[in-house]
């Protein structure tokens, strides 16, 4: 049996992705070039990490000043955080008779010399974790709110916009390209992306913390943390050109997909009648492995960006404990311990970051697919002025005039 290859190279990286397509062909098989050109004849826009972006939300949630809020309230569940694990390193120097560190005399507290020294560290500390749990909450309510009313407002832009569209619109657009975006694009934004978008701020404060909290406690790190850096953002440039156009790719080939089931299932009388059963079946099995192939595609991508990642921290917790080794006359066991388990959790978080920040891109292809057709020409607006309005006896008479008409 004749068997037929269709490739599709992304060529946006330095390492291009090749999917193959392998579907045993009928006498009158799909042609696989008019489905890639179904798929490209969409806009396609590049990826962007700036702040324009995310620019059609900021109209839809109020302003910046949502923004603002939602940045203080990271800020301030970060701080706590950071804090909390401080001060149990410090309840542990006090505990151990070490000298109290900055922290703890912050506090006005110091050595712990009767049980009711101990029981002031322990209020602070439950203080702290109380406060973060606070902040926690609230943040994640203030970007739920601002998330779901944004998708509201952006889905009745569309929806208006749609349905005022003129008729050469859906005369050139396929019906499924318009329910994908009524639907899949849609609850992309209700949900997905609203969760996304917390993970990717969130990761970014967590590498900051993380950050501030290794070079506070061993400043030495400085020296492995730059080239580190610089490699981590090698690795995540590749990976964002590559992530976010294949799922671009994948939403785009659901649209071929959903027009095909809903044109088989209005047309399935005819299709029989005509003994065309077979090759629509394979045209949809085509599309459906179209659509599988870019997302599998995208996985494959995400465990290249994963191998990377793991050797790049491997590589910072073997510094943080090389230097609390060479520095262990200057510095108490607790913040050791507390540099160690944060250069654990820096691994953790730049994984995180990196994963939060691609997936929040390649979720905002549905956000921009949703502006696109939030801003589509309009037809003659519902209401005209006063001056162009006709006269209340319009028309005066009827009549019907032909000129010009042969027969």
């Amino acid at each position: 049996m004749e068997r037929h290859a269709a490739f599709f190279v992304l060529e946006c990286s330095p390492f291009p992705v090749a999917l193959l397509l392998l579907r045993p062909l009928s006498p009158s098989p799909v042609p696989v070039c008019a489905i890639s050109a179904a798929l490209c004849h969409q806009r396609r826009i590049l990826p962007s990490a700036s702040l324009s972006a995310i620019s059609p939300l900021v109209p839809a949630v109020a302003g910046w000043l949502f923004f603002l809020v939602l940045i203080i309230f990271f800020v301030f569940e970060r701080s706590t955080y950071v804090l909390t694990d401080v001060w149990l390193s410090a309840w542990s120097n006090a505990g151990s008779g070490e000298d109290a560190s900055g922290v703890a005399v912050f506090f006005g507290l110091g050595d712990i010399d009767s049980a009711a020294d101990n029981r002031a560290y322990l209020y602070v500390y439950i203080g702290l974790f109380t406060a973060n749990a606070l902040f926690v909450v609230m943040r994640t309510f203030w970007f739920s709110y601002g998330g779901v009313r944004a998708a509201m407002n952006l889905f009745r832009a569309m929806l208006l916009a749609t349905m005022r569209s003129p008729m050469s619109f859906f005369d050139v657009t396929p019906v499924g390209r318009v329910t994908n975006r009524l639907t899949y694009d849609t609850d992309i934004l209700d949900i997905i992306f609203v969760q996304k978008s917390v993970q990717a701020v969130a990761s970014v404060l967590w590498v900051a913390s993380a950050l501030i909290v290794l070079l506070f406690t061993v400043p030495v790190l400085i020296a492995a943390i730059a080239p580190l850096s610089v490699a981590y953002y090698v690795i995540h440039t590749a990976y964002v050109r590559s992530g976010v156009q294949l799922q671009r790719l994948h939403a785009q080939s659901q649209s071929p997909l959903v027009s095909h089931v809903e044109e088989s299932v209005g047309g399935a009388v005819t299709i029989r009648a005509f003994g065309a059963v077979r090759r629509f079946s394979e045209a949809f099995a085509t599309l459906n492995d179209t659509t599988i192939a870019t997302f599998l595609a995208f996985v494959a991508t995400g465990r290249w960006l994963a191998v990377r990642l793991e050797t790049i921290g491997a590589f910072l917790s073997f510094a943080t404990t090389l230097a609390c080794w060479l520095l262990r006359d200057d510095l108490s066991g607790s913040f050791t311990g507390l540099a160690i388990v944060w250069s654990f959790n820096m691994t953790l978080s730049l994984s995180f970051l990196v994963l939060s920040s691609t997936e929040f891109e390649s979720k905002g292809v549905s956000l921009e697919r949703v502006v696109e057709y939030g801003s589509l020409p309009a037809e003659a607006p519902r209401h005209v002025a006063a001056a162009d309005t006709p006269p209340a006896a319009w028309p005066t008479a009827g009549g019907l005039e032909f000129q010009g008409v042969t027969l």
